[in-house]
């Protein structure tokens, strides 16, 4: 993603951060969250790892990402760079670089962005509203970002929300239960066809890695996506 193309999106997440009820929510609170455009550098044609939204430590205050302050490194140079600056992230790193799941070339030109723009300290922080906002950008950044792969680690809402949309299209899907406190909670893993503008790109949708799961049942989950 070039300069201007970071820019135009940039404006597009400024203007609808300033109508968010998260940037509310902060200010009640004497909080700066800001947003992030991008996790990683991001080079069209390549694949594309996609989170939920940044985070906020406690204490913390973010500004709006700038071009001068984006990330210069692709997600998996990151990972080995600053690792704690990935958080939970840093996981599914880990797991690309055990298990062969997409070749060495992908692996080193992969990027990350998020889903939602808005940084919080919890996801739940974020309303309907707020994704609602995002949407159309994330559309409009995905069509800069040419991805060969989408590849989601997202919550629930956030799945339906995509999955849901016209431009969506189910392949396959994998029910995966997990042990939720005194029941068992479920989660399932699609592989399925994404219409972004005029391309048609594939789309996954794997355990986030703060999901409490078991490596076996994480694995079968990544397996069954990459087959």
């Amino acid at each position: 993603m070039n300069e201007q193309q970071f820019e135009l999106i940039r404006s597009l997440v400024q203007s609808a951060f300033d109508k968010s009820e998260i940037k509310n929510r902060a200010a009640t609170k004497g909080k700066k969250w800001g947003y992030s455009i991008c996790d990683s550098e991001i080079e069209p044609g390549n694949v594309l790892l996609v989170g939920i939204n940044g985070g906020v430590a406690k204490g913390e205050t973010w500004d709006p990402q700038t071009f001068e302050k984006k990330p210069m490194q692709f997600f998996m140079d990151l990972c080995e760079l600053k690792p704690k600056d990935q958080g939970s992230f840093r996981q599914v790193g880990t797991w690309f670089r055990q298990y062969s799941y997409l070749p060495q070339a992908s692996l080193e030109r992969m990027g990350q962005v998020n889903y939602c723009f808005f940084r919080s300290p919890k996801e739940g922080d974020i309303t309907n509203a707020d994704l609602a906002l995002c949407e159309p950008i994330f559309q409009q950044l995905l069509g800069f970002a040419e991805p060969t792969h989408l590849i989601c680690f997202l919550s629930g809402r956030i799945t339906k929300r995509i999955q849901e949309s016209s431009g969506f299209t189910t392949l396959n899907s994998m029910r995966i239960t997990y042990p939720c406190g005194r029941s068992q909670c479920v989660f399932n893993a699609f592989k399925g066809i994404l219409r972004v503008s005029t391309a048609d790109i594939p789309i996954s949708f794997l355990p986030h890695p703060a999901l409490p799961l078991t490596n076996d049942t994480r694995k079968s989950a990544w397996d069954f996506c990459f087959a």
